[in-house]
């Protein structure tokens, strides 16, 4: 028996985006880093056995890798994906928490061990990583969806390391009016 998938009801939430393609991040150690670029695909050191996240908001990602400066998490990438396939992952995913209109809670957790994608939404973070009243949305790609993305849905591949530092440095000297951040705006799903 075929799972039947509906929409999901997202929150919005923002992205660079146009009609083709979606701009993702995602911050690695120098090595893997350096092989994706390299190869325009993941592999090296990339554990394909592990879930891994993506993120659509420039200011969340500054949060979680705390502007490049985590270990493993100094290169941000900037990641250009069809937008087909993002719509193909908001549509699949699971959400990683359960909620009413999931379903049962047994259903929910069912289908959250069977797939291969994983949305989660956090509160989206300002330059100075304060909380937004919008959600930053994460989708979580392991198995067969990982793959998929790592090996084929990636049009570009940028290293954007250098432009965080630089902007971390304004904000950590105040030079406010300095910060540079990508044009986000609130994602506009595709007409099903």
């Amino acid at each position: 028996m075929a799972l039947e998938l509906k929409r999901l009801n997202t929150p919005n939430f923002v992205a660079e985006y146009n009609d083709r393609e979606v701009v993702v991040y995602q911050a690695f150690n120098n090595s893997i880093a350096d092989y994706i670029l390299k190869n325009n695909c993941y592999g090296g050191d990339f554990s394909f056995s592990r879930t891994s996240w993506i993120k659509t908001s420039f200011f969340w990602m500054m949060k979680r890798s705390n502007w490049a400066t985590k270990k493993n998490q100094e290169r941000v990438l900037r990641i250009h994906i069809d937008r087909n396939f993002f719509e193909i992952l908001l549509d699949k995913a699971v959400p990683s928490a359960y909620s009413a209109d999931t379903g049962s809670i047994e259903s929910w957790r069912k289908s959250l061990l069977a797939s291969d994608i994983i949305i989660q939404y956090d509160p989206d973070r300002d330059v100075f990583g304060n909380r937004l009243k919008r959600k930053a949305i994460q989708i979580g790609l392991r198995k067969g969806a990982l793959l998929q993305y790592s090996k084929e849905k990636l049009i570009s591949v940028e290293d954007i390391s250098d432009f965080v530092r630089k902007q971390y440095s304004y904000v950590r000297s105040k030079k406010y009016d300095l910060i540079k951040s990508p044009e986000e705006r609130t994602y506009e799903r595709c007409k099903p």
